[in-house]
């Protein structure tokens, strides 16, 4: 890790590339990395409400890692949680409109994949609108901790 990282901060200094980011990380992974000296400025994870990374999410804000979502409508499957629907009639909003907004409301970056028109409107429809903290607390208290992906390079516990 120590190599790559400082092949890539030689790359930054260099002008070639503006920050480093890095993928999959966990937190041991971010202590190792950060040990090195690098900084590292985002950490592209999967996370979603029925895998709500909340330690690695309070670990990077102490450490001003941003974090990318991926897979943050849980491939679909979080879109069919009740405490989503149930907020989802509330607001008058769809399921994958509440799950963005959650994330934005934590400061997240989320990258929903679609290849739908209809689907990619309807998610940067949740830019439109904010969702009450009572209701961002009670996607916060889905207790499913479930990953979805499980690439094989990473090493998860």
């Amino acid at each position: 890790m120590s190599e790559t990282l400082s092949a890539l901060e030689s790359l930054k200094k260099d002008g070639y590339i503006r920050a480093i980011g890095v993928s999959n990380f966990d937190i041991s992974h971010l202590k190792e990395a950060l040990a090195t000296g690098v900084k590292i400025v985002i950490n592209q994870v999967e996370f979603h409400p029925s895998f709500n990374q909340k330690e690695l999410k309070k670990f990077c804000d102490q450490q001003d890692i941003a974090i990318t979502a991926y897979s943050p409508i849980g491939q679909g499957k979080d879109l069919e949680l009740t405490v989503v629907k149930n907020i989802a009639k509330k607001y008058t909003r769809s399921p994958s409109q509440v799950i963005l907004n959650w994330l934005i409301s934590k400061n997240i970056i989320a990258i929903p994949r679609s290849s739908q028109f209809s689907r990619i409107a309807d998610n940067f429809k949740a830019l439109e609108w904010k969702m009450k903290q009572e209701d961002v607390d009670r996607i916060d208290s889905i207790t499913i901790h479930e990953r979805i992906l499980h690439p094989p390079f990473a090493e998860f516990e």
